[in-house]
């Protein structure tokens, strides 16, 4: 088992990550902005399916706060279920990411030369893509080690790491579909 103090150090190692991820991110979407503002073109809308996946997302995150929740409380069968349901929403989130982008990249290309330029937005949302699976190959570890017994009241550090993880991601996704609400 990780000493306290090791466990400190990887908490200071993902904050000081995140932090590097929000100034990147903020950046980034700064820049989209700008670029957006300098060539304004017609709205194609978003499609509805990215309601359901982002609603997906934070369900996922809700549940993974959750099961923190249960796991330092030593519900074991709970916390097992709620984290089951929160990678199962990970996954849900994944698969209708997949058409809704899909369907945007469609309808950005259907207006031809004269309709917005995706390019800086779809890296963006590539990138957060990125993230995600990383969040969720660390979901599944989580999940695979919680059926096996090795997280309790005491030891939670990867659930509680994670659960942060995905809370970031979260966020990330909140601002990128805000910008897709108010410029697609």
């Amino acid at each position: 088992m990780p000493s306290r103090r090791s466990l400190q150090q990887w908490d200071q190692g993902l904050y000081l990550m995140l932090g590097s991820l929000s100034m990147f991110f903020i950046g980034s979407v700064l820049a989209y902005l700008l670029i957006r503002s300098r060539s304004p073109s017609p709205r194609l809308g978003v499609p509805l399916i990215l309601w359901f996946s982002t609603a997906m997302l934070l369900m996922g995150g809700i549940a993974l706060q959750r099961s923190l929740w249960l796991v330092r409380r030593e519900r074991q069968s709970d916390f097992r279920a709620t984290l089951l349901f929160a990678w199962s929403c990970g996954l849900g989130f994944c698969g209708l990411q997949t058409v809704g982008m899909t369907e945007l990249l469609s309808r950005h290309q259907a207006a031809g030369p004269n309709g917005p330029t995706p390019g800086f937005l779809f890296v963006l949302v590539f990138l957060h893509l990125a993230h995600f699976l990383a969040g969720f190959g660390c979901l599944t570890v989580v999940l695979r080690r919680a059926w096996r017994g090795r997280y309790d009241h005491e030891y939670h550090a990867g659930v509680k790491l994670t659960a942060t993880y995905w809370l970031f991601l979260d966020l990330v996704w909140l601002v990128m579909f805000g910008v897709f609400l108010g410029t697609a």
